[in-house]
């Protein structure tokens, strides 16, 4: 196998990446994020996560790339769905009954949040999905499964419901749709978080180390 799998199909430059290339750009990009958001004053006092700020840049170029049919890249996926498995459940591994009990009345009242905006989030998508003539699940898959599981609930439900329904672009629409909500969840999310901890003048893991106990 070549070390640069480069070859023109259909009139456009294509670069496949083999899984340790890929793996090797997301470190490369995760590095690059750092750095930026060590140089960055206003990138640190936005709470930007490094591994956007190092992502988007390149999602742009690549975007621009293919769109302009300069240069397509594709990427090996067989890790994909191991990786975000992988990451979800440390998220997962974080919670515990003493982080509940500390939550109090909150973690109810944001159960129930997330209840009532599931449905929102679902009859919003079917409304849409039916207004623009396509099917109505490709509307779920776009509402609560990517915008309340993200990638990991998306990468997961998508292809099943794709393979079981026969209907082409579920999966599709699923990570396309979680992708769309985790960056702009990261872009908005952020800030917003930053400035209502200064609001409220909550101390963070960094002020207080206490807390990181």
């Amino acid at each position: 196998m070549p070390l640069i799998d480069l070859a023109l199909v259909n009139n456009v430059w294509t670069l496949k990446l083999s899984m340790i290339q890929t793996v090797g750009l997301a470190v490369i990009t995760l590095f690059i994020g750092t750095w930026i958001n060590k140089h960055s004053k206003f990138l640190q006092r936005m709470c930007m996560p490094a591994p956007a700020v190092g992502a988007l840049p390149f999602a742009f170029l690549t975007a621009i790339l293919s769109y302009y049919k300069i240069l397509n890249i594709t990427f090996e996926g067989s890790l994909q769905t191991f990786l975000m498995l992988a990451f979800f459940t440390t998220i997962g591994l974080m919670a515990s009954l003493k982080v509940l009990k500390k939550g109090g009345i909150f973690i109810i009242f944001f159960f129930l949040a997330c209840a009532v905006w599931i449905v929102v989030q679902n009859t919003a998508g079917i409304m849409i999905a039916k207004a623009l003539g396509i099917e109505p699940i490709i509307g779920i898959m776009a509402g609560s499964v990517s915008m309340i599981g993200g990638l990991g609930t998306a990468g997961a439900f998508g292809p099943y419901y794709e393979q079981l329904l026969g209907i082409p672009g579920t999966a599709s629409a699923a990570v396309a749709a979680a992708t769309f909500g985790m960056v702009a969840g990261t872009i908005l999310g952020a800030p917003v978080g930053e400035r209502i901890i200064k609001m409220h003048k909550v101390k963070t893991p960094y002020e207080n180390p206490e807390l990181m106990e």
